[in-house]
């Protein structure tokens, strides 16, 4: 994760209330920002970001966002849902992956101390929830994934095919940093995985 340091320079000083929207947005991944809208205010050294919306590869994205330059380093609070996004349009296709990766549903809360994405991150509290509904994956990663040694030598042995994911769903809980799976779910046509 990225550890460049967004420093708060100037926010004790200065207040600012901004709406935008953006009809497009393109990136150096040229998968394209759509329907952006974001009300941005700083007050107080508090910045928000509430609420910012858009959609991306198909799937609509929700979010609050603050950073409360009071805290030192600053406290970050995040609330973000995430609604049909196609991971087929958001992950460039290889030579080894052809197929369609499914649809990802997702739900994050959480809170964290720093400057950088990597300081939150590493010291966030908090929720995940993921869902990936159809598509396709790797047998031999379901395998590796559900420590099923001889299979997974099989698969190497012979050629790795990819079987079709009737669902995915990870419920993680966030610690000082730390994600401890609630719930862990891989169900393909081939194996089911369950951790909790």
């Amino acid at each position: 994760l990225a550890r460049r340091s967004a420093e708060q320079l100037g926010w004790p000083v200065m207040d600012a209330d901004v709406r935008f929207q953006a009809k497009k947005i393109m990136d150096a991944a040229k998968v394209p920002i759509e329907n952006l809208s974001v009300h941005w205010t700083l007050k107080n050294s508090v910045l928000r970001l509430d609420p910012m919306s858009f959609t991306i590869a198909g799937g609509k994205i929700d979010a609050n966002i603050s950073l409360d330059g009071n805290q030192k380093p600053v406290l970050a609070k995040a609330n973000v849902a995430i609604s049909a996004l196609s991971l087929s349009k958001l992950l460039p296709a290889t030579s080894k992956v052809t197929k369609p990766l499914g649809t990802l549903y997702g739900r994050l809360d959480m809170t964290g101390h720093g400057t950088s994405v990597a300081d939150l991150f590493g010291s966030a509290n908090g929720r995940i929830a993921m869902l990936v509904n159809g598509g396709y994956v790797s047998n031999l990663l379901v395998e590796i994934a559900g420590l099923d040694v001889a299979e997974s030598l099989r698969i190497l042995a012979t050629r790795d095919v990819q079987v079709r994911l009737r669902c995915a769903v990870a419920d993680l809980s966030l610690k000082d940093g730390l994600a401890t799976p609630q719930v862990f779910v891989i169900d393909t046509t081939d194996t089911i995985i369950g951790v909790s």
